[in-house]
C-alpha cells in the first residue's frame, strides 16, 4: 500500500518523501478513493488561516475535510490541526489540558473539525504542530513577508513582534508524522523571541532591520501576556532553524538571479 498526500501546495507537502503520491484537494478523481492507502496526509488549507471568513473556514476545514475522510479508504489518517488551540493559556501545553483559545474563526474551524475526528474516525492521529515556517510560506503571513523583504529587498510593515514563540519548520513536522501513531502535539519545547530572530534574519542578508521594516505597534500580540509551549523538549534549536531559514532564503535569491 502506498501512501497519499492530500494538499500538494502546502509548505509541509514539499518536504515529504518523493515516493509519498501527492495530489490537490480540489477536483480529487475518484480513484483515490477507490484505492486502499496505508498512510493519508491531510495538508490543505493551511495558509488560509488570516482570512477572516466563517462561512469558508466551515465549508473548507469541516464539511469538506469531513466528506474527504469518510470516504477515504486508508489504514492511518494523519490530519493536522493546531497548536493554536491554546493560544490563550501560558506555560507548557499538554493533551490532557482544555483547548482555550483567543476567538477566530480559523481556529474555532479546527477545534470543530478535530473534536469531530476524535469522535468519529479511530483511524485518524491528530498532529497539532506550532506555528511553522519556511520559504514556501506566503505572505501577508508574518514569515512569508520577511522573507519576501529579504529576498527581494523591500521595505515592509510588520505589527508586534516583541514576543514568545515557539517556531518550527515544516520539515521538523514531517519527520515527526512519518511514525506518527498517536495524537501528537509536535513542537520543541523551546521559546523564541520573534523580534531577535526576525532581526538575526535581516542581519544574515547585511541588512539593517531598521532600514527594510517599520513596525506598527498600536496593537500589542496576544503573544506578549499568552507564552506558551509543548511540554516536551527536542533537538531543534532556534539556531539550526535560522540556518535552514537562511540556507532557504539563500535558494530563493540564488533562483531569482538566475531568471533576471
Amino acid at each position: 500500500m502506498k501512501d497519499l498526500l492530500i494538499g500538494n501546495t502546502s509548505q509541509l507537502a514539499h518536504y515529504f518523501p518523493k515516493d509519498v503520491y501527492k495530489i490537490s484537494s480540489r477536483n480529487i478523481d475518484k480513484d483515490i478513493f477507490s484505492q486502499t492507502w496505508n498512510r493519508v496526509y491531510i495538508c490543505f488549507a493551511e495558509q488560509r488561516t488570516f482570512k477572516k471568513e466563517d462561512v469558508l473556514f466551515n465549508q473548507v476545514n469541516f464539511e469538506y475535510t469531513k466528506n474527504i475522510i469518510k470516504t477515504l479508504n486508508a489504514k492511518t489518517i494523519i490530519y493536522y490541526s493546531t497548536a493554536e488551540l491554546w493560544n490563550n493559556m501560558i506555560g507548557e501545553i499538554h493533551l490532557g489540558i482544555p483547548y482555550n483559545y483567543h476567538n477566530s474563526d480559523y481556529i474555532a474551524s479546527k477545534e470543530k473539525i478535530t473534536n469531530y475526528l476524535k469522535t468519529n474516525h479511530e483511524n485518524v492521529k491528530i498532529a497539532y504542530p506550532f506555528n511553522f515556517n519556511s520559504k514556501y510560506r506566503m505572505p501577508p503571513f508574518l514569515f512569508g513577508k520577511v522573507i519576501n523583504s529579504i529576498v527581494e529587498r523591500k521595505k515592509i510593515i510588520l505589527g508586534d513582534t516583541y514576543c514568545y514563540r515557539e517556531l518550527l519548520h515544516p520539515s521538523f513536522i514531517v519527520n515527526k508524522s512519518l511514525n506518527l501513531n498517536n495524537d501528537q502535539i509536535i513542537g520543541t519545547g523551546k521559546l523564541v523571541f520573534i523580534n531577535d530572530f526576525i532581526r538575526s534574519l535581516y542581519s544574515a542578508f547585511d541588512m539593517n532591520y531598521e532600514e527594510y521594516v517599520q513596525e506598527d505597534l498600536q496593537q500589542h500580540s496576544i503573544y506578549r501576556k499568552n507564552i506558551f509551549y509543548n511540554n516536551t523538549r527536542c533537538s531543534l534549536s532556534e539556531q539550526n532553524l535560522k540556518q535552514i531559514l537562511i540556507d532557504e532564503i539563500k535558494e530563493m535569491i540564488h533562483e531569482n538571479n538566475r531568471r533576471n
